[in-house]
Order: structure tokens, then C-alpha cells, then sequence
């Protein structure tokens, strides 16, 4: 029950993470579309350029935190199996 438990507060609290930086990331992408309707055309595409760039690094920490929380996940399935296996035998 304990490891169950864990295991939804840690879910939680990983996500709310997230969740918390996302709202950072919004606000920098509605900045950045602000500053791209006033300035000028080659100013724009070199900030738009590094902005997608960091887009992108956005999405792969997301995806990455997503495969993570599921092996976690998995791996803690595994030692409550683990722990009830040695419990039996103890």
C-alpha cells in the first residue's frame, strides 16, 4: 500500500512540475509573438530561430519525463513484487 501510495505522490508531484514550467514556457512564446509583431524582419527570424530551438528542447524534456515516469513506475511495480516475494520467504 505504502509503495502505491508513493508511487501517486511522486506522479503528482512530477507533473505539477511540469505543469508549473509549461505556464512559463506559454507566457515566453505570447512575449516573443509580441515582440515579433513590432520588430523588424531580420530581428524576428533570428529570435524566432532560437526560440524554436528551445520549442523543440521543450517537447524532448516533456516526452523524456513522460518515458521516465512510466519506467519508474514499472520499477517500482517490480520491488513491491520484490518486497512481497521477500516478506514470503523471511
Amino acid at each position: 500500500m505504502y509503495q502505491i501510495n508513493m508511487k501517486a505522490l511522486l506522479n503528482y508531484a512530477i507533473q505539477a512540475a511540469q505543469k508549473e514550467h509549461q505556464g512559463d514556457v506559454d507566457d515566453l512564446n505570447k512575449m516573443a509573438e509580441q515582440v515579433f509583431q513590432k520588430a523588424p524582419p531580420e530581428i524576428c527570424q533570428k529570435y524566432r530561430a532560437e526560440l524554436d530551438n528551445v520549442m523543440v528542447r521543450w517537447r524532448r524534456v516533456s516526452e523524456q519525463l513522460e518515458d521516465n515516469i512510466q519506467k519508474l513506475q514499472d520499477h517500482m511495480a517490480k520491488l513491491q513484487q520484490f518486497q512481497a516475494r521477500a516478506e514470503t520467504i523471511c
